[in-house]
């Protein structure tokens, strides 16, 4: 009985090795992978949004992002949205002290900060303006 209880996990530990067999190929695939989407992203213009669930103009701005006019340009950007009262490390990287806050940078330099709400129609002439 003694050799079954320590058979039993060796049997189900070379079995699940034998179905889910990792190799050190697929991991430096995975890394060769991840390391060219950093280095994509680098290349993108970033668009940084910071904003507030209880802010009444980050809610406007995050209704405008919806707009398929403002979306289609969003898609050519790399966009990213973060809440102050969550991404911390973020806020102070940044110096966010005011929101809503629009940043936008181009290989990883600081570019054209906005504070405040932005109009579609504003919002849209930025945006096409942007050539990546």
């Amino acid at each position: 009985m003694k050799s079954f209880k320590l058979l039993l996990p060796l049997l189900l530990l070379i079995s699940f090795l034998i179905i889910n067999p990792s190799t050190k190929n697929d991991l430096e695939i995975k890394r060769v992978v991840l390391q060219q989407q950093k280095q994509d992203e680098v290349k993108k213009t970033q668009m940084l949004y910071f904003g507030a669930t209880w802010c009444s103009p980050c809610k406007k701005m995050k209704q405008l992002f919806k707009d398929p006019e403002v979306k289609k340009e969003l898609d050519r950007l790399d966009f990213r949205m973060y809440d102050i009262d969550i991404d911390n490390e973020m806020k102070r990287k940044y110096n966010i002290t005011k929101v809503p806050t629009t940043i936008f940078q181009a290989e990883g330099k600081m570019g054209t900060r906005y504070t405040g709400s932005i109009p579609k129609s504003q919002l849209l002439q930025i945006l096409r303006s942007i050539k990546d």
